[in-house]
């Protein structure tokens, strides 16, 4: 079994953060692993470890801090990134991918180490060889590396002619266990729609994961800079469980500790004076209540297909054609997606798509189901369904409606037989 599916063997769903800190600085060091687990993270980053310039003793320090918390830590080498392979070639490479793993790779705490982050233009072949010798020489453990977000413009300069392409490529030739993609854009401030792109962005990756029979992960957004504005709490909701609603199997926020310089970045996590902040107490919330409700059943779950109701974005389908669904209702746009469990049960998930909009669901089944809702700590209880009236009494219409918060989710498993046409 590797890292992975040992992660979800235990039902939990992965939950990551980019961590640019410096070894030593407070978020560096094996006290920081407080502030992660309370906050609702159960994958970390560590400090970007360089040879020639760090001690070894302080990434087993955090290892072991985050072993004795129970978690497991992606581990970033610069012998184990993708420009090594392309300075050194792929003999000097493999030999310092060797020494990292002989170095980190055994340790408990270990998911996997980075093998690097968007790589684009005469970089990608180097990325793609890279993370097939992860793959190869440490088939126990999971490589982490994340892609730029898609979009007509990102692709052009990436000197790519397909981002579609792009992914098919990289699962071709590296067999990964999930692709990851960077995808924050969901505030951003000018003429465009960012709820727009941002579901264009997610469905390329979603279905390239489909395509190439893996998962995928996204990169979401915990602060603002740039041109994207501080995300809210209803916000930071909306985003967990709109990707998770489009298949998403695990995530990553950006930024969860201020920088230097700070150029504009505002309202970190945590911030320049390393306490936390607000943020912090929204994003602790948001992760730890995701975890709890719905990220248990979640894992185990294989994606099958999305709509959306009342206003479609990014490319999804905007009509409901389903066998568990008939129909879907609401004064504001919302999200239906479809899962099956490893037993072939049906499940359907919907997701509140706004920032800022509360509103009624409503769900009408085909035929006679039985509706169970996932609660807290993912505990099924039989759900208050309405019963309308149909030409036969004994077999009355069943809908349900679920009165959903921003960004809010509800997830309901299925049981009944398909519907006759």
């Amino acid at each position: 079994m590797n890292t992975y599916e040992f992660m979800v063997a235990r039902r939990v769903f992965p939950i990551s953060f980019f961590n640019y800190s410096k070894f030593g600085t407070p978020g560096g060091v094996p006290g920081a692993v407080a502030d992660w687990v309370d906050c609702g993270i159960n994958l970390p980053q560590l400090p970007n470890f360089v040879l020639e310039r760090n001690d070894k003793a302080d990434v087993l320090a955090m290892l072991d801090a985050v072993a004795e918390a129970g978690c497991q830590a992606i581990v970033l080498d610069t012998r184990a990134h993708y420009p090594a392979y392309k300075t050194k070639g792929e003999e000097g490479f493999r030999q310092g991918l060797a020494e990292a793993l002989a170095d980190w790779g055994s340790h408990p705490a270990t998911f996997g180490l980075e093998a690097g982050d968007e790589a684009s233009q005469d970089n990608i072949w180097s990325a793609y060889r890279t993370a097939a010798i992860h793959r190869e020489m440490a088939p126990e453990l999971t490589h982490f590396m994340s892609f730029g977000g898609y979009s007509p413009h990102g692709t052009e300069w990436m000197q790519l002619r397909s981002y579609r392409r792009y992914l098919d490529d990289f699962c071709e030739h590296a067999d990964p266990r999930f692709i990851h993609m960077n995808n924050g854009g969901c505030t951003v401030i000018g003429p465009d729609d960012p709820i727009d792109g941002y579901f264009r962005a997610t469905k390329m990756i979603a279905d390239g994961a489909q395509r190439n029979g893996t998962r995928f992960w996204v990169t979401l957004l915990c602060a603002g800079h740039f041109n994207s504005a501080t995300p809210t709490e209803d916000q930071l909701r909306w985003q967990v469980n709109t990707a998770a609603a489009c298949g998403a199997q695990g995530i990553a926020w950006f930024l969860f500790y201020m920088q230097a310089p700070h150029a504009n970045y505002t309202t970190i996590p945590i911030d320049e004076h390393w306490e936390r902040t607000r943020q912090y107490t929204k994003l602790s919330r948001v992760n730890r209540t995701f975890q709890k409700m719905h990220g248990p059943t979640l894992t185990q779950l294989k994606f099958q297909k999305t709509f959306h109701v009342h206003k479609a974005y990014g490319g999804y389908p905007g009509t409901v054609d389903s066998e568990i669904i008939k129909s879907a209702e609401g004064d504001f746009p919302f999200i239906l997606t479809e899962f099956k469990d490893r037993e072939g049960r049906d499940y359907v998930a919907v997701v509140n798509n706004t920032h800022e909009t509360n509103g009624q669901a409503r769900i009408t089944w085909h035929g006679q189901p039985t509706i169970h809702r996932i609660g807290w700590e993912s505990k099924e209880a039989v759900d208050v369904m309405y019963k309308g009236r149909s030409k036969d009494p004994d077999h009355p219409i069943i809908r349900s409606g679920p009165w959903l918060a921003p960004g809010q989710m509800e997830l309901y498993r299925v049981d009944a037989p398909l519907a006759k046409p």
